[in-house]
């Protein structure tokens, strides 16, 4: 086993050291957590830049605030680049829920033994990683460690394209949005009963649609990957949350498929796949939904998230 080969083993280590969390780790093409690929047969990535002031990127057909507030912090980035480690989340609306806020986030990353990091969760509901793949282009590249976390679940892989075509790269000057990351606070929570009758809907209504998705969607997520790497980011696939009190085994066979998709990606690309939905401890009250955190959740897996980062920003220095 080749040095590479031990980084990316201490790794896993590492992270199931610090916290009872799955990690698929690939040894197939060995990366550096500096960026890139080790192997030397390895074609290097070639990515598309995108201009952030000028170049358009792709809209979301029906925009929201949680998408204004994304772009209003990309163009925070840019223009005041973090010193230091950033910290990134990339997910729909599960991804957006699943955390306290920035700056708990990032301050449970500190005391949890990694270093000063800034932290941002940039999810937003029904983005697509269409749509992550030109936002990625978006963050500034400092020099400093940049993880990036692609939240996957049923959801990101059932999505179509959402597009109602190119839009700027910053909030335009006549947008007046007010954001509120929470959507379901202060909300019931709604009954197992309630919650099944949601989940055989989602296999009723679009168990095809994401059959008849995956394969792009899971394409798409493997450019996101190379794009991230050859702009010098660390990527990190991420099971994004799920009540499996209401799920039960009726989703088993879709989530098997694009697992294995996911799998194919990291160990294709050397990088990590995390999964800690089972050992976060969550129960069916911290779901408003099947898939949506209330606080009581997103406490829980807030403090694994930033376990796992710093544990892979400490392996990188």
């Amino acid at each position: 086993m080749g040095a590479a080969a031990g980084r990316v083993a201490r790794t896993a280590v590492l992270l199931r050291r610090l916290t009872p969390v799955a990690v698929l780790v690939a040894a197939s093409c060995l990366v550096a957590w500096a960026g890139g690929c080790a192997c030397d047969t390895q074609t290097p990535v070639v990515a598309t830049e995108l201009d952030a002031d000028d170049a358009p990127i792709t809209w979301p057909g029906n925009p929201r605030p949680d998408w204004y507030h994304i772009l209003a912090v990309l163009e925070e980035l840019r223009e005041r680049p973090p010193l230091g480690p950033l910290v990134v989340l990339f997910a729909g609306s599960s991804g957006r829920e699943s955390t306290a806020s920035d700056e708990t986030w990032a301050a449970e990353v500190r005391e949890l033994g990694g270093p000063a990091v800034v932290a941002r969760n940039l999810s937003s509901r029904n983005k697509t990683f269409a749509h992550d793949l030109d936002l990625v282009r978006l963050l500034p590249r400092t020099g400093a460690p940049t993880l990036v976390f692609i939240g996957v679940n049923l959801g990101r892989f059932t999505q179509w394209a959402y597009e109602a075509g190119p839009g700027p790269a910053t909030v335009p000057e006549h947008v007046v949005f007010t954001y509120t990351q929470h959507a379901y606070a202060g909300r019931a929570v709604l009954s197992p009963a309630e919650k099944r009758l949601r989940v055989e809907k989602w296999v009723d209504e679009r168990l095809s649609v994401f059959d008849a998705h995956v394969e792009r969607n899971t394409a798409t997520l493997a450019e996101l990957v190379r794009v991230c790497l050859a702009r010098g980011y660390e990527p990190v696939l991420l099971e994004l949350p799920r009540d499996a009190e209401a799920t039960g085994d009726l989703m088993d066979d879709p989530i098997a498929r694009y697992q294995r998709g996911c799998t194919e990606i990291a160990e294709e690309y050397g990088i990590p796949y995390v999964d800690f939905v089972d050992d976060a401890g969550l129960v069916g009250a911290d779901f408003y939904d099947p898939w949506h955190l209330v606080e009581s959740g997103y406490v829980k897996w807030q403090r694994l998230l930033a376990r796992t980062a710093a544990g892979l920003l400490t392996e990188s220095r």
